[in-house]
């Protein structure tokens, strides 16, 4: 009855207004890609309907009319929800010519439901369902969608109704509760048990208020995922199999200074009430403190070192579910630091000094302005590598010899290679600066002898002069200062618009460097989750041998578009979440049909846009480049523009080719899908580590490394194992190893810095050799931080079955003619001392 009575109200809202249908729809499209319908205690699309006809009444202000166009509704709708409280008020339709509801029955229902709905007979509610999470959860959306509406050229249309929300990447922390059959099924306190609601409803309501408690205004939305009867139910069973299934929750932060503090204040030590309570809600946690202003309260401690400030939310919900609802260890699962493994070294976070990185260069950049020798004085110090953008994998650490030696014990032991951190360094601005590039980089070598002998007479610091930068070392660091002359004609680009390449490659382009610097730099601090999301996706890309194919520079662009463009989503407040969605990114975007805009601090305007825009359609219906089919895309593959670059022009102009990014989004999607599923609980939890593990059959043969050889050693994260048999083995020479000899060590710390290794990477090293050798005839894949493989995709066109005895032989088309084995060995010959063993693939022997 009150079903029909209702449907009757609805009818008459509907009839002749297209518009309001419309809307109808585009709203359930909306709930449908954001998981509302998924939900048991949310919304459905009958009270959608109900809401959009209430709207449209003279109870509801008659706020729609057949006036407005469907998205206008749209809008309204969300308005309506977000900032119109009109859930919260209550829905009471009416028919034509009822009475008005009652304040008394109204007051009654609002303090029965979280949410009321009712139809034209007022004592049913249809949102009976809804529970305060999924109303808060809906209020996030629809404010979420506002914003998207607002600040997108299309108003957002792909992500409100095209992007289909992912639970997994939607929040920042995931919690499973899962329950064995041997177990007790999920408890509540006795007093609980005289409900209407079944025992497992009030169990998850109970778990929802611990943890809405435990994680206070640090958690901006805790959500319980409430359980429903499966399709393979069966009703004689009764509802206890439902309260087996495993509990689901999902948690948003707020910002993460307020997130990830590290004590919960509480009441005041005088007040002795509230000071009981909290001591009973955070048992042996509780502490008494006194705080610098002379306050003594109560307080929740989660001291731990500053890196590890990401697992506090897993310790207070630990801590919260095992007092109060004696939950087995076992039984507990938190997404945080899963992905951890992948960036430590020797247990411990290298970003940990970055602190005592930035206190040295501070220090550094004095000196160089407080040179008064110079012609041209140091007016600008600039950082540039990825260490000062929290965005380095493992960034340089002290090293035991780079400090001041005459107050420094002989190690026991000290590594050979140090990484240089990059500095560009401006002088003032003058007219006498040659013109021609050979005379620059003259000009250059010369200020940069000047500024080495000053900082050794005045400050006494190593420093190792070349003709285009000073390798200076600095209280255990090693830094790399680079000189800058914006006029230098050898620059890769010259303006944003530019349509021309420079004579050298945009990795040597040091304003160009600056500009990319000057954008990611500031990214942390806005978004704290940046840091170790763009390093977990640097380790990622070099862990499968993408290294050659996406340059840092790009993967730091990729992870700064999930931050500042996270629509449909909140920014990521959680490195799992921010690297689910920097995987989710390659795979999704169309690459072939729109470029990836990455507007950092929002300074594009909409002629900037257009701008990019047309130079994208023009690349993409421009010429065909010889040799390329009719299928493959024009330009650029992976289209990238910035504020500093509309015309893609820099980090993707050549890399990668339409195959490899093909290759990478296969990739992507496989990674993404495996954490997808560990996140849910479906996986085995050994299986974190396989995100990084890369298919050895993929390559037609392998280069394996001597380990010992390899800059850093103990970031491998997989030994070589299962590779077959080799055809070509080398042992290890003596002479080379990560760490510097005893007897180097006991020359005395001045004598053992002369025999320090800077700068070099002999994989990439190795790599280039190759390249320049063998590019026509092979791919090389490799990892130039964590693996000792090298990847090789051999060239069928390059290598011919016939050819068994001669080194080489031409095609009638001049194109020279390999021979598989001398190939081999004169790669094993290239990477002399380094090369293990080399190992070829079924696949490689047959195509070969």
């Amino acid at each position: 009855m009150a079903v029909e009575s209702t449907a009757a109200v609805l009818k008459e809202s509907f009839t002749g207004h297209e518009s309001t249908r419309d809307a109808v729809l585009l709203l359930k499209v909306w709930c449908r890609q954001r998981g509302i319908y998924d939900a048991v205690d949310s919304l459905n699309g009958s009270l959608i309907t109900i809401l959009v006809a209430y709207l449209a009444s003279p109870a509801g202000g008659k706020r729609i009319n057949e006036h407005l166009t469907a998205l206008q509704i749209f809008r309204l709708t969300m308005e309506s929800i977000a900032n119109g409280n009109v859930l919260e008020k209550g829905i009471f339709m009416q028919a034509a010519g009822s009475g008005s509801v009652g304040a008394e029955m109204k007051k009654d229902l609002l303090q029965a439901f979280k949410v009321v709905i009712s139809g034209s007979l007022v004592w049913v509610n249809f949102a009976s369902r809804m529970s305060a999470s999924a109303l808060a959860e809906l209020k996030g959306e629809a404010l979420r969608t506002l914003a998207a509406m607002k600040n997108t050229k299309d108003e957002g249309f792909n992500a409100l109704f095209m992007t289909k929300i992912d639970f997994s990447a939607k929040f920042d922390y995931h919690v499973r509760l899962s329950q064995k059959e041997d177990e007790p099924s999920s408890a509540v306190s006795t007093s609980t048990r005289c409900s209407d609601e079944d025992s497992y409803r009030l169990y998850e309501q109970q778990l929802e208020s611990l943890l809405i408690r435990g994680l206070g205004d640090r958690a901006q939305l805790v959500r319980v995922v409430r359980r429903s009867c499966s399709s393979e139910w069966v009703p004689k069973e009764g509802l206890s199999k439902v309260g087996r299934d495993d509990v689901w929750v999902g948690i948003s932060l707020v910002n993460l200074d307020t997130a990830l503090r590290m004590a919960d204040v509480g009441p005041s030590a005088d007040n002795k009430e509230e000071a009981k309570k909290f001591r009973a809600f955070w048992g042996e946690r509780a502490e008494l403190r006194r705080f610098k202003d002379g306050k003594i309260t109560e307080t929740a401690v989660w001291e731990c070192e500053g890196w590890q400030r990401h697992l506090i939310i897993q310790r207070i919900i630990e801590h919260v579910l095992h007092r109060h609802l004696s939950l087995p260890s076992k039984s507990l699962h938190v997404v945080a630091g899963q992905l951890d493994f992948a960036l430590l070294e020797k247990g411990i976070d290298p970003t940990s000094g970055f602190s005592k990185l930035m206190e040295v260069l501070g220090t550094l950049s004095k000196r160089l302005r407080d040179i008064e020798d110079l012609p041209l004085k140091v007016v600008s110090v600039q950082p540039i590598s990825p260490a000062f953008s929290h965005a380095d994998v493992f960034p340089p650490q002290p090293h035991p010899l780079a400090q001041d030696a005459s107050s420094q014990k002989i190690p026991n032991a000290a590594p050979v290679y140090m990484d240089p951190l990059k500095i560009m360094l401006q002088l003032e601005g003058s007219g006498n600066w040659p013109e021609a590039p050979v005379a620059i980089r003259k000009t250059k070598a010369a200020f940069c002898l000047q500024i080495a002998q000053s900082l050794q007479k005045k400050w006494n610091v190593g420093c190792v002069a070349a003709e285009d930068a000073i390798d200076i070392i600095v209280e255990g660091y090693v830094f790399r200062l680079l000189l800058m002359y914006d006029k230098d004609p050898t620059r890769a680009m010259t303006s944003k618009d530019d349509e021309q390449l420079g004579t050298v490659s945009p990795a040597h382009d040091l304003l160009l460097q600056s500009s990319h610097a000057s954008l990611i730099q500031g990214l942390h601090g806005v978004y704290p989750a940046f840091g170790p999301t763009v390093r977990l996706a640097k380790r990622w890309t070099w862990s499968h041998f993408f290294s050659g194919a996406l340059s840092e520079e790009v993967i730091e662009l990729l992870v700064a578009y999930v931050f500042v463009r996270p629509s449909p989503y909140l920014p990521p407040a959680s490195r799992v979440t921010g690297f689910l969605r920097f995987l989710q990114l390659l795979v999704n975007h169309e690459w072939a049909l729109e470029p990836l805009v990455v507007d950092v601090n929002g300074d594009l305007t909409p002629n900037d846009y257009s701008k990019i825009t047309a130079k994208f359609d023009a690349v993409r219906h421009g010429p065909q480049i010889n040799g390329a089919g009719p299928d493959d895309i024009r330009g650029p593959s992976m289209y990238i523009a910035t504020s500093y670059d509309f015309g893609c022009k820099t980090w993707t102009h050549d890399s990668p080719s339409q195959q490899v990014l093909k290759r990478l989004i296969a990739y992507a999607r496989s990674s993404a899908n495996l954490l997808t599923e560990l996140i849910k609980g479906r996986e085995d939890d050994r299986k974190w580590l396989s995100i990084f593990r890369t298919p050895t059959s993929s390559y037609d043969a392998l280069v394996e490394l001597h380990l010992d050889c390899l800059p850093h050693p103990n970031r491998v994260l997989f030994p070589p194992e299962g590779l077959g048999e080799s055809i070509l083995s080398k042992a290890a020479p003596k002479s080379i190893s990560p760490l510097l000899p005893p007897a180097i060590l006991n020359m005395g710390i001045k004598a053992a810095r002369d025999h320090l290794i800077i700068g070099l990477n002999p994989v990439e090293e190795f790599v280039q050799d190759l390249q320049v050798k063998y590019g026509d005839a092979c791919t090389v894949w490799y990892d130039p931080v964590g693996s000792s493989l090298i990847g090789l995709t051999l060239s069928n066109s390059a290598f011919s079955k016939q050819v068994k005895s001669a080194k080489r032989k031409r095609i009638e088309n001049d194109t020279p003619i390999l021979d598989l084995d001398t190939f081999l060995k004169d790669v094993a010959a290239l990477g002399e001392g380094l090369v293990k063993n080399i190992y070829l693939s079924p696949a490689g022997r047959k195509g070969m």
